[in-house]
């Protein structure tokens, strides 16, 4: 949860499921950008998909499976 920055709202969180091999890591990120109208005009055409993004490389990196380095 966001305390302080940029959003309004801020949430990342991490869930674990167990595998045979070990575990699955997802994902949950909830946010609101600040400004109002605009804001949530630029959390469509933007920053959905660049938090994403962000998401699943670091995902990625961590994993251990680099296809989109940081």
């Amino acid at each position: 949860m966001q305390v302080q920055g940029p959003f309004k709202t801020f949430s990342h969180v991490h869930g674990f499921e167990p595998t045979a091999t070990g575990s699955v890591m997802t994902d949950h990120v909830e946010f609101t950008a600040p400004l109002g109208v605009l804001g949530r005009a630029v959390e469509h055409l933007f920053l959905a998909r660049y938090l994403e993004r962000l998401i699943r490389d670091r995902g990625r990196f961590l994993a251990g499976h680099p296809q989109n380095p940081l």
